[in-house]
């Protein structure tokens, strides 16, 4: 610095540092980095140190660091453990929010291909993908530990393309509900439908690991459905479980028939 005395008004400061007057005032208030008055006006004014000081508050906010935080470093002569430890910490939040914003990114552009592919949609079954795509590590995360590798590899570690589709039998499936809710249980499209489902699902787990499914309990079952979402009306919910039992009713009495 050429001069160490030049002494510099608020708006020469807030340009030179490209910091807003409201910010530097909003420091000297808190004590983080303290003004001088003039003493004939009472205005703020800052020294040519200053600048490094207001560097290093800066530097410290880029890294992410909180106010209170950078006042406590700012107040020591020398940093180590502390400031590492508090790196490390800042790193392991800056990785979760690049996984959360790489699964916003995977979401949006699967949204916008559903749109493109199917035009309009119904606003509950979309928002029911959308939350279903934004919980999907946290499903991972509870399956892994209740079931087994196998099964949570098989249905997490998918391609863009398999993933795609499931979205498209989902919009079509609801549909199909919402066409056939009311007819009974016993009509044969009912019933294609709820068999359909079953395949379908049964093929997405495989059977090998039904077995670790059926380890779930009834509570386990109630977290992972507060974890997707369902477009379906509690009408439409009741009218479906009862198709199910009916279908499994039927096929456990073709069990019992065979020889």
């Amino acid at each position: 610095m050429d001069n160490p005395n030049r002494t510099y008004t608020v708006g020469e400061f807030a340009a030179l540092s490209k910091s807003s007057v409201r910010t530097l005032h909003y420091y000297d208030d808190i004590g983080l980095l303290r003004a001088q008055r003039d003493a004939s006006s009472g205005h703020r004014v800052y020294r040519s140190q200053d600048i490094f000081k207001l560097q290093q508050i800066i530097s410290l906010k880029f890294l992410g660091y909180r106010l209170e935080e950078i006042e406590e470093l700012m107040a020591r002569s020398t940093v180590g453990t502390s400031l590492t430890e508090g790196l490390r910490r800042q790193q392991e939040a800056i990785e979760a929010k690049q996984r959360q914003l790489e699964q916003v990114h995977t979401a949006i552009g699967r949204t916008v291909q559903l749109i493109e592919q199917q035009g309009e949609l119904d606003r509950d079954v979309l928002f029911s993908l959308i939350h279903t795509m934004q919980s999907e590590e946290e499903q991972r995360q509870w399956l892994q530990e209740r079931t087994s590798p196998e099964l949570v590899d098989r249905l997490f570690n998918q391609s863009a393309e398999e993933k795609a589709e499931a979205d498209r039998e989902f919009i079509e499936f609801t549909r199909e509900v919402r066409r056939l809710k009311g007819n009974p249980v016993d009509h044969p499209e009912v019933q294609a439908l709820v068999a359909g489902l079953m395949d379908k699902t049964m093929a997405r787990v495989g059977e090998e690991n039904m077995a670790s499914v059926s380890t779930l309990s009834e509570t386990d079952l109630d977290s992972i459905q507060f974890m997707t979402s369902s477009p379906f009306t509690a009408e439409e919910e009741a009218w479906m479980n009862e198709a199910m039992a009916y279908l499994m009713t039927q096929q456990l009495g073709e069990e019992n028939l065979k020889p």
